[in-house]
């Protein structure tokens, strides 16, 4: 990659973690316009914060090739909020997720996010402890 991509790789990774920190870190999802360019990214991320108002994530691993970039995550959060049908429960979960994002005109264009579902559906009640992951 020449020195145009690496420039390019920068800012996407720039926009990529302004924007998580603004959403999983400062909890600031309605100033996420200026960073998102589809819709569907940003209410999801607003639902989760309103299900989740103490969301706290920690970036581990973020790696970026032109206007892609991958972003992998731990991250835990307390069901205060309506999930997916799912009344507040008061209990707390912990979870990690890798995720893609693609930038472009300096904003997120694109995303394809992979969680461990398993943690988060326990905490709101959706499965039981019978439910089981992969050894």
């Amino acid at each position: 990659m020449g020195l145009e991509g690496n420039a390019m790789s920068a800012q996407a990774k720039d926009v990529v973690r302004r924007y998580l920190e603004a959403v999983f870190v400062r909890h600031e999802v309605d100033q996420l316009a200026p960073l998102v360019s589809h819709e569907g990214l940003i209410k999801a991320a607003q639902g989760f914060v309103a299900a989740f108002p103490d969301i706290n994530m920690t970036f581990e691993h973020t790696v970026a090739e032109g206007d892609w970039v991958a972003v992998g995550v731990s991250a835990t959060g307390t069901h205060k909020g309506n999930f997916r049908g799912h009344a507040p429960t008061g209990n707390r979960w912990e979870s990690r997720a890798t995720a893609w994002y693609k930038v472009s005109d300096g904003r997120i264009s694109d995303s394809w996010i992979v969680w461990d579902w398993l943690p988060i559906m326990r905490a709101v009640g959706a499965v039981g402890e019978e439910i089981k992951a992969h050894p």
